[in-house]
């Protein structure tokens, strides 16, 4: 009988702060400000890490701003490379999708690097569609292409 895989999505704390900073650099192309984790740890269920057989190997973060309440925006959501593939991400737009329920929103959205090719084939297998591009959209981004694009999913 193969091993069971066991993933959760679970509350930043003060005390595994560090680990969501940590999988930010690792994962990302832009570095995130002190004030962004800061802010992690006061909003609940808007940021969460993704745990693999209890290792922490993703990071969730999302904003409901109250001047677009029908928005959900995925700031981030990523996992670590050797991970993927293994319903890790999933379970964290699951997660995602409940929240947007919850707050009464319409759309969920994020921005995706135009170099991640990969990246947005994974949200187009999710129900998420190509709005637009953004040229310049990642002004903080020290290598390549800085252009995304938006992708959205209405919440059913």
């Amino acid at each position: 009988m193969a091993p069971s895989k066991r993933i959760a999505v679970d509350d930043i704390t003060p005390n595994n702060l560090g680990t969501f900073k940590k999988l930010h650099q690792v994962i990302f192309p832009v570095p995130y400000s002190d004030q962004f984790f800061k802010e992690s740890l006061a909003i609940g269920e808007l940021a969460k890490l993704a745990y693999f057989n209890d290792i922490s190997v993703g990071a969730l973060r999302l904003t409901h701003d109250k001047s677009t309440p029908t928005i959900l925006y995925i700031s981030t959501l990523g996992v670590l490379p050797p991970y993927r593939s293994l319903s890790i991400g999933t379970a964290m737009l699951t997660h995602t999708m409940t929240q947007a329920k919850e707050l009464g929103c319409e759309v969920v959205e994020a921005h995706v690097s135009t170099e991640n090719e990969m990246g947005v084939e994974w949200w187009k297998k999710r129900g998420f569609e190509v709005v637009e591009v953004l040229e310049g959209y990642y002004e903080k981004k020290e290598d390549g292409d800085r252009d995304a694009w938006l992708v959205r999913r209405r919440v059913e």
